[in-house]
């Protein structure tokens, strides 16, 4: 099989409580300035979305890396065929029923690796 296209999208750290969070927050203040947090209902985003702070914990024990692939099923097969199975219960769904994340099923160190669609 060919193999198709990955790129690094972001890393998602896991935050833990809400002063080591905080801490890292104000690094990516710091280094990527105020005005480049982007904040959702889970996670804090900086650095044009490349850095993650999640304010709850997420899969993996440190965080996760996500990789955008522009072809999620050949990005799967693929990977699946080199040995790295990935774990079905954690697909999600665009609202017309597309997958568009899934994560790898083993832990790479310490990280979760997830598969996305979105840029």
């Amino acid at each position: 099989m060919e193999k198709p296209e990955f790129y690094f999208s972001h890393v998602g750290i896991n935050g833990g409580c809400e002063e080591k969070r905080e801490e890292m927050l104000k690094l990516c203040r710091l280094v990527f300035g105020a005005d480049s947090i982007q904040e959702s209902p889970h996670a804090c985003f900086a650095g044009n979305r490349t850095m993650e702070i999640q304010k709850e914990d997420g899969l993996g024990t440190m965080g996760h890396i996500a990789l955008y692939t522009p072809d999620l099923k050949a990005a799967m097969a693929y990977l699946e065929e080199n040995g790295y199975p990935l774990d079905r219960n954690t697909a999600k769904y665009e609202e017309d029923g597309t997958m568009r994340l899934i994560y790898l099923k083993d832990e790479i160190n310490g990280f979760a690796v997830h598969l996305t669609t979105r840029k």
